[in-house]
């Protein structure tokens, strides 16, 4: 019967969304748990804790969780984020987060605020006709002040955040007024 062969197509097309969030929600579960297995102290060399090196694996996982739970989710733009925080949000702990980041040159700090720093950019090169405010897109960005937003930019571009937008706006009307 065409009907019973409709209705049985829609009752399997509507068991799907439940499926698809189960399989999501274990493959999403897996990587954290994986690597709490992996962050074991067993697994690292060394026998002083601050200057322990993680193995390749585990450096590779975290790098896979923190663009996963920090990048992709846009964790970093929570003003109150912390290594703590960030670290159970990926399935391990601070400690190993710390060397993590100790290995690839940085600290947590450089980290996020690099991220932030990175997002407010294109936050600024987007807004750069709407006249959104500068300390607005600070705080969109994750940080707690303008200050602070302002001090980190100059260090890490060797330009204000103004002079950057305005650099960014004649650049713009002179690709404008090439069109």
């Amino acid at each position: 019967q065409p009907g019973n062969l409709i209705l049985a197509i829609v009752s399997e097309i509507s068991m799907l969304p439940p499926l698809v969030y189960l399989v999501w929600f274990a493959h999403r579960q897996t990587p954290a748990d994986e690597c709490s297995v992996v962050l074991d102290d067993r697994d690292s060399t060394g026998s002083d804790s601050g200057s322990q090196q993680l193995s390749a694996e585990m450096v590779e996982k975290l790098s896979i969780l923190l663009e996963t739970e920090c990048i992709q989710s846009l964790a970093f733009l929570d003003p109150q984020l912390t290594r703590s925080k960030l670290a159970a949000a990926i399935g391990t702990n601070s400690t190993y987060l710390s060397r993590y980041f100790a290995q690839k040159g940085t600290n947590f700090n450089e980290y996020v605020n690099g991220l932030r720093l990175d997002y407010a950019c294109r936050l600024i090169k987007d807004s750069n006709e709407k006249n959104i405010a500068l300390n607005k897109i600070a705080q969109d960005s994750g940080f707690a002040n303008y200050r602070t937003f302002s001090r980190l930019f100059v260090g890490h571009f060797g330009i204000s955040p103004a002079d950057w937008r305005n650099g960014n706006i004649q650049k713009n009307k002179q690709i404008n007024k090439k069109s």
